[in-house]
This record gives C-alpha cells, sequence and structure tokens, in this order.
C-alpha cells in the first residue's frame, strides 16, 4: 500500500498483510493501528485524530477495505495533528490582549 503523510514530499510504501483485504472485516481504523506502527509520527496520535483520504475524498473510520487500488503516483494521504500550535498561539494572543 502507498502512504503519503500530508506535508511529506513523497509517498512510501507499506506492506499490509493481503489477507487483511479478503476478510471481509479490516475497515479504515484497522489500517490506522497499521499506520501507527509503522510511521513515528503517528505512534503518539489516537486514532480519532488520524484521517486517512483517496482520491482527495475522506475515508470513514468503518469503510470495508477490499483491495489495495493505491499507487505511487495516487497514494493512501494520511492527515493528522502536526502540533498544538494553534492552541498556543491562541493563549498567547489571549494572554497579550489581557495585559
Amino acid at each position: 500500500m502507498w502512504v503519503l503523510l500530508e506535508g511529506k514530499p513523497n509517498p512510501i510504501k507499506i506492506r499490509a498483510d493481503e489477507n487483511n483485504y479478503s476478510s471481509g472485516t479490516f475497515i479504515v481504523d484497522d489500517l490506522k493501528e497499521i499506520l501507527k506502527e509503522e510511521f513515528n509520527e503517528l505512534q503518539n496520535i489516537g486514532r480519532s485524530d488520524i484521517e486517512c483520504f483517496l482520491d482527495d475524498k475522506p475515508l470513514d473510520s468503518d469503510l470495508v477495505l477490499t483491495n489495495d487500488n493505491t499507487t505511487a503516483k495516487n497514494p493512501l494521504v494520511v492527515r493528522y495533528p502536526l502540533s498544538n500550535l494553534k492552541s498556543k498561539m491562541l493563549s498567547y494572543i489571549f494572554i497579550s490582549y489581557n495585559v
């Protein structure tokens, strides 16, 4: 499966067990666990904070995956929070405003 972490320049191929697809019970939420094992950037991110997109369309967490049709030119795109910079910035603006 070809996967592109949002913000990275290139996708990488990860090994996904082909038997997962034929089980009929392999869903996007299960894939998120595999992604968390494969990518250091996702290890401390909760599954509910990871979003998956294919062909610019978000994939629901309960979507059953039946095959892998990703390519290096059309990878699964994974979006995740990079930091809580926004909340820190809002706190800074609030503190500055009240001074």
